[in-house]
């Protein structure tokens, strides 16, 4: 499960970035009596920027290399224009798994990680169902680190983003990309644009 949570960097091809406190007790003899760990500080900036020679999270990479062709067509990695395109081909036209230029670790292949990190899924209890739903939460995130911005200036001389390429109605982010979300109908439906350039995302609408 550590594939949510590891990465590449330049030093260690599997280095954890988040925080690990771990809580030990002992009785009055000294021995052991048990232990709790507390994971926090996830390094969420990763998420969209990492340098070069390192990797996003793992899991980005499993899921490219290792998915079913259901998966594939399910969550979005079918497009015609990524035909012939397979593992960590398909990772270098993701903007969050190519920027590093090292998609490829040192150690181990990111398919039979993939598997591996199926059969913990699987050790935990969770069913077919929310293995499938986290799973698309991760290609949701990817379909979503392509959308574009630009900067443009407001007439207060006020800056602001702008969202540079518009979706098509058949390339919209799908509810099973994001777990069951409709991802259109909060990041885009729900934007309004302002008179002034900018938006306004209304979540309850």
């Amino acid at each position: 499960m550590e594939a949510f949570g590891n990465a590449r960097t330049l030093r260690n091809d599997n280095s954890s970035r988040f925080g690990k406190f771990v809580e030990m007790s002992f009785c009055d003899q000294g021995r052991l009596l048990g232990a709790r760990i507390d994971t926090y500080l996830l390094e969420k900036s990763r998420l969209c920027v990492h340098g070069e020679g390192e990797r996003n999270f793992h899991v980005f990479y499993q899921l490219l290399c290792g998915a079913t062709d259901e998966h594939m067509k399910k969550f979005g990695f079918d497009d015609p224009s990524l035909d012939g395109l397979d593992g960590l081909e398909l990772a270098n036209e993701f903007q969050y798994t190519c920027q590093g230029g090292a998609p490829e670790l040192r150690e181990w292949n990111d398919e039979k990680a993939f598997e591996r990190t199926l059969i913990a899924m699987e050790n935990i209890d969770w069913t077919k169902q929310k293995v499938d739903k986290v799973l698309s939460v991760v290609a949701g995130l990817l379909h979503l680190g392509e959308i574009q911005f630009s900067r443009v200036e407001r007439d207060t001389g006020e800056e602001m983003a702008d969202i540079v390429v518009e979706f098509e109605k058949e390339d919209r982010p799908k509810t099973e990309w994001f777990g069951g979300i409709d991802a259109h109908h909060i990041f885009f439906e729900g934007m309004h644009k302002n008179k002034d350039n900018s938006y306004t995302i209304h979540w309850g609408s």
